[in-house]
């Protein structure tokens, strides 16, 4: 049994948009703003709640996958959960002691963006280590309809604004043939509403040109 479906590549590919905007805001921040410090304040929120959501979500159903097949894997990648958990909980609490109109505001926000581009980095390393030796584990041992099974169950018990979030960093992180898929995927399974409310995120989400690529692509579909 040799699966292709990747259960990790669409969600880390919008993880990493997501992270990469992050550090991207976090070092064009000027830290004696108060308006532009609430503004990074409120990106690395909802950052930290898809990264929380995403572990907790690997940790319920992929994590057992893996206990069948190989427990040292599903241990280590568990331990780092915790890890980068606490971590990026450090980094919440270092961001929200910094105050606009303190002396020091610019060289704590300095260091706020080092630390956080140190667990980034870590990251990184954690999520390639999940591609590269779980979801191989998981191709081996688990058929197509598996995987996507556990994708689809990961997915539906998401609540949805935070579905929402992760749609809005996964879309534009993805290529046109995984963005396809996606959309074909949800107008199938999903209700009508689901998919209208999806492709307007897509479109404000997306590219000018992307969009209209999609949107051309999912109208040939219909057709066809």
């Amino acid at each position: 049994m040799t699966a292709q479906y990747q259960i990790y590549k669409d969600v880390h590919k919008g993880i990493r948009k997501e992270l990469f905007d992050l550090a991207l805001l976090a070092g064009s921040t000027d830290f004696s703003n108060t308006g532009e410090l609430e503004a990074l304040q409120q990106q690395f929120n909802r950052s930290f709640v898809l990264l929380e959501a995403h572990a907790h979500s690997e940790d319920r159903y992929v994590e057992p996958m893996l206990n069948k097949i190989k427990h040292g894997i599903s241990k280590k990648l568990a331990e780092a959960h915790v890890k980068l958990e606490g971590d990026f909980s450090k980094l919440k609490k270092q961001l929200e002691d910094i105050s606009a109109n303190k002396t020091d505001s610019a060289l704590q926000g300095h260091q706020f963006y080092i630390n956080l581009t140190v667990f980034i980095s870590e990251y990184l390393k954690h999520i390639a280590d999940e591609e590269q030796i779980a979801s191989p584990a998981l191709c081996e041992n688990f058929s197509d309809d598996e995987l996507i099974g556990a994708s689809i169950e990961i997915r539906a018990n998401i609540p949805p604004p935070i579905m929402q979030n992760f749609l809005a960093c996964m879309i534009p992180g993805m290529n046109h043939p995984e963005r396809m898929m996606l959309m074909t995927g949800i107008k199938q399974a999903a209700p009508a509403e689901v998919f209208t409310g999806t492709c307007s995120l897509a479109q404000r989400v997306l590219t000018s040109m992307d969009w209209q690529r999609l949107e051309s692509t999912l109208r040939a579909q219909e057709v066809a």
